[in-house]
C-alpha cells in the first residue's frame, strides 16, 4: 500500500507548487512596478524558498548529486559580495532604488549558495544564475567604467560620477531590455528541471527559479521606468 500512495502524494505536493508558482506569476504581473511591489514579490518569493528548503531538509535523505556545489558556491558567493559593495556604493549616493535592486540581487545569491549547500543544481540551473548576476550587475559595472574615466580623463569628469550618473541610468535600461531574455532563460530551465525523475528533483532550487522569473518580469517595469 505504501508503494500505491506515494505518487499520489508527489502528485499533491507537485500541484500545490504550481499554486505557488500561480501565485508569484500572478504578483509578478499585478504588482506596482515600484520599490514596495518588488519587495512585496521579494519577501514572498523568499518564503516560499525557505518552505521548499525546510521541506527538503526534513526529508532526512542527502541528496544524489554533489558534484560542482564548490563551483557554484563560488560563484553565487562572489556574486552576492559585488553586489553587497554595488548596495553600499549605492547607498552612499543616495540611490535608493539602485540600492534596493542590488541589495535584493544579493539576498538571491545569499539563497543560492544556502540551496547550493543541500543540492547542487543542474547544468541549466547554473547558467540561469550566472544569467541573472551578471544582468544585475551591469549598472555597478558602469559604475565602476566612469571611476576609470575619471582615472584616465582626469578629474574633470568628475561630474558625471556616482549610481545615478547618465552613463549608470542608461546602463539600467539596457539591462531592463535584456530582462526579458533572462525571463526567457529562467522559465526555460524551471520547465527543464521539472520533467527529469521526481527523485531528482530540487524543489528548493525550482521555487528559487520561480521566484527569480517572477522577480525579473516586475523588476523589468521598475527599472525601465529609471527605479
Amino acid at each position: 500500500m505504501t508503494t500505491g500512495s506515494k505518487p499520489a502524494g508527489i502528485g499533491v505536493g507537485a500541484l500545490l507548487w504550481g499554486v505557488a508558482f500561480a501565485a508569484l506569476a500572478t504578483a509578478a504581473l499585478m504588482s506596482p512596478a515600484d520599490a514596495a511591489g518588488i519587495e512585496g514579490l521579494a519577501l514572498g518569493g523568499h518564503a516560499l524558498w525557505a518552505t521548499a528548503l525546510a521541506i527538503d531538509l526534513g526529508t532526512g535523505g542527502r541528496p544524489r548529486r554533489r558534484a560542482g556545489t564548490a563551483l557554484t558556491v563560488a560563484v553565487l558567493g562572489g556574486a552576492g559580495l559585488a553586489e553587497a559593495a554595488a548596495t553600499g556604493a549605492a547607498l552612499a549616493d543616495r540611490a535608493a532604488g539602485q540600492a534596493l535592486w542590488f541589495g535584493l540581487a544579493a539576498s538571491f545569491a545569499a539563497a543560492g549558495v544556502v540551496t547550493s549547500l543541500r543540492r547542487a543544481p543542474s547544468d541549466g540551473v547554473l547558467g540561469g544564475q550566472v544569467f541573472f548576476h551578471l544582468l544585475m550587475l551591469i549598472p555597478a559595472l558602469a559604475n565602476l567604467a566612469q571611476l576609470l574615466l575619471v582615472a584616465v580623463a582626469g578629474p574633470h569628469a568628475a561630474g558625471g560620477l556616482g549610481t545615478a550618473a547618465p552613463l549608470v541610468r542608461v546602463v539600467l535600461i539596457c539591462s531592463a531590455v535584456a530582462l526579458p531574455l533572462l525571463f526567457t532563460s529562467l522559465v526555460a530551465a524551471l520547465a527543464h528541471d521539472l520533467h527529469r525523475p521526481p527523485a531528482e528533483r530540487g524543489w528548493p532550487w525550482l521555487v528559487l527559479l520561480a521566484h527569480e522569473a517572477a522577480f525579473v518580469a516586475l523588476a523589468a517595469r521598475w527599472a525601465g521606468d529609471g527605479l
